[in-house]
């Protein structure tokens, strides 16, 4: 009995060793391992009863943490992740197996995801007993995932929006993959094509053999076929499109990618340029004036015929040599004084400009020819050519020219024809006051001697010779005015700010005007003529307002600045539209505005004319100090 204790013992102690040598075995193994094994109660607070060694290599906690604290794993579950793990904790108990991944709080202080396996185990009767389960750190996985799908989606998102239609071709031509820009222009769901549609069906027949060739030889040989090109795309209502395909092979694999860059606008838009430069080439030929497009070292690009047929060059000595060359025969660009170069002028001012230039034909004819360059800009603003644009106005300088001696000869004769005017009118009054006046007198005091000689009883008579003599006075007064208006001697007398003072005063009673006057003395400062000049004009705008403006009140103002004098008169008459008058054929003007410029044209200044209807009429002209004494 003794020996059979002893032996019993003896093989119980031998078991324990085997068993703590077990222990031993599995702690090494797991101590190299990257997966923890646990322990815990199958329900309460699912304590752990125990936790491989390796947490420590793991998580950087001990195994004693773990054990009999209750609190320690849940409390470093991820909050996030924390009602998830809970509530799927319960099919455990369902199907005796459960497995889950969450964050967990390692002891430096972040978090690593866990992938945690927990199998349950029951007694004979099938009651829970305890659950075993195996945790890994599986961090690294998530991140490459994480990666991969963000890969994955940077690749969806860039195929679905790089603003070409794309399409991933199997080698039997299926479309495997279309984006949605594909999707657009084709005018089919994703779910229409993608498996089930042939990039054959969308082409145009006469590109359909073309193309079918370049995919077979494709998959032959990428270099033997094109990997760009022009074809025409049908879409779903069967309307075609320009399109440039570019189709490269995916390495590895038999499959294409494809895009579609829908060019239809492009070519439509190339047509119409081409359209536009043919028929802007037509207008720039037949247009009379000369053009040339230069560079902005002067070059000649292109001329128009124009510009050719009146240079005598042929195209092929213009084009490309400087314009200054042809059109000037001088070995450098034109400059001041002579001749300006409106593009050197462009450049200095950044504006347009339009000079005269005498131009020199392959001839050496000369011609007046008006020039103006306009700038073509880049995108940036910056003129890198220039349009150049060239009127050749020799004739209209010549008529210029006969024009101005014309109108000199006629300002000559009109300033002479006044002069004999104002003789004349001189003349006149000399006789009107000198031979009329006195033969009035003469008249009247004949008369009043007859009605003297009347006895007191020949009523009627004296009646009667009464009435003559204020005939014969009115008369009287009349020449005189007469006689005063052809030749003004107040102006001798008076000076000119008294004249048209008493000009002014004069009008004003005789008409029943009233006047507000503010002439400063202007004392002698001007020659007599020009005095002369200055009261027929005022003289002039009174007869107009008289005749024509139906006023009640004028307004006169002389003043003196320091650079200038100044005249005006002004009235509240009907007023006129003064474009409408001015541009009346000559014969349809009228005089006394006719004669009030040219009075001012001698005077040499211009005649200030404004006037609304129903707001009167102002006429004004200023005498510059260079003027002085003329």
């Amino acid at each position: 009995m003794t020996n059979e204790v002893e032996a019993s013992r003896t093989k119980h102690k031998y078991a324990e060793e085997r068993v703590h040598a077990t222990q031993e075995r599995l702690q090494h193994l797991l101590s190299f391992s990257q997966t923890m094994i646990y322990t815990c109660k199958p329900s309460g607070d699912y304590a752990v009863t125990f936790i491989s060694e390796n947490i420590n290599s793991q998580l950087g906690y001990e195994a004693h943490d773990f054990i009999g604290n209750s609190s320690f794993w849940a409390g470093r579950i991820h909050p996030e992740d924390k009602p998830l793990v809970f509530a799927g904790l319960s099919d455990i108990f369902e199907k005796g197996h459960h497995t889950h991944e969450y964050r967990f709080l390692h002891k430096d202080g972040t978090y690593r995801w866990m992938h945690d396996e927990l199998n349950l185990i029951r007694d004979p009767e099938g009651n829970p007993v305890e659950i075993v389960g195996f945790w890994m750190d599986i961090t690294d996985r998530k991140k490459m995932e994480e990666a991969l799908r963000e890969s994955e989606d940077e690749y969806r998102t860039i195929f679905e929006t790089t603003g070409t239609a794309t399409a991933i071709i199997d080698e039997d031509t299926t479309i495997l993959l279309a984006n949605a820009e594909l999707q657009r222009i084709s005018g089919y769901s994703k779910e229409d094509i993608e498996g089930k549609k042939s990039w054959a069906e969308f082409v145009r027949q006469e590109d359909l053999e073309r193309m079918k060739e370049y995919h077979r030889l494709r998959r032959i040989d990428p270099k033997t076929a094109p990997s760009k090109y022009e074809a025409r795309f049908m879409d779903k209502q069967g309307h075609y499109r320009n399109i440039l395909i570019m189709v490269e092979m995916i390495p590895g694999t038999k499959k294409s990618v494809a895009s579609l860059l829908d060019i239809t606008e492009l070519r439509q838009a190339e047509e119409a340029l081409r359209k536009s430069k043919e028929m802007m080439e037509n207008i720039t030929q037949g247009i009379k004036e000369g053009i040339l497009l230069l560079s902005k070292d002067l070059k000649i690009l292109w001329a128009n015929q124009s510009f050719l047929d009146e240079s005598g060059y042929p195209k092929d000595e213009v084009l490309g040599n400087y314009c200054y060359k042809i059109t000037h025969d001088r070995e450098t660009c034109c400059g001041p004084p002579n001749d300006q170069c409106p593009i050197k002028e462009f450049q200095k001012t950044g504006k347009p400009i339009t000079l005269s230039h005498m131009h020199l034909d392959k001839l050496g004819n000369e011609k007046f020819v008006e020039i103006t360059a306009y700038p073509v800009k880049d995108e940036e603003g910056e003129a890198f050519q220039f349009v150049y644009l060239c009127k050749d106005v020799t004739e209209h300088k010549q008529a210029e020219q006969t024009l101005r001696e014309s109108a000199e000869r006629l300002r000559f004769l009109s300033s002479r024809l006044l002069a004999a005017q104002e003789a004349e009118r001189k003349r006149i009054s000399m006789e009107l006051h000198d031979e009329l006046g006195q033969a009035l007198v003469a008249l009247k005091l004949g008369l009043s001697s007859i009605q003297r000689k009347l006895r007191k009883d020949q009523k009627t008579l004296q009646d009667e010779c009464e009435y003559i003599q204020e005939s014969i006075e009115q008369i009287i007064e009349n020449v005189r005015r007469l006689s005063r208006d052809l030749c003004p001697y107040v102006l001798e007398h008076l000076g000119l700010s008294a004249s048209l003072q008493w000009l002014v005063d004069d009008f004003a009673k005789q008409h029943n005007i009233k006047a507000s006057v503010h002439i400063e003395d202007i004392g002698n400062l001007f020659s007599q003529k020009t005095q002369l000049i200055i009261y027929r004009i005022f003289q002039e705008a009174l007869t107009n307002i008289r005749k024509h403006a139906w006023a009640n009140c004028i307004s006169v103002v002389v003043s003196k600045r320091d650079d200038s004098f100044s005249f005006f008169i002004e009235d509240d008459g009907k007023g006129f539209d003064v474009k409408r008058e001015m541009a009346k054929y000559l014969p349809e003007k009228g005089l006394g505005l006719m004669a009030m410029e040219e009075h001012a044209q001698m005077l040499g200044v211009p005649l200030d004319i404004w006037s609304e209807v129903g707001k009167g009429t102002r006429i004004g002209f200023t005498i510059p100090v260079s003027k002085e004494g003329i």
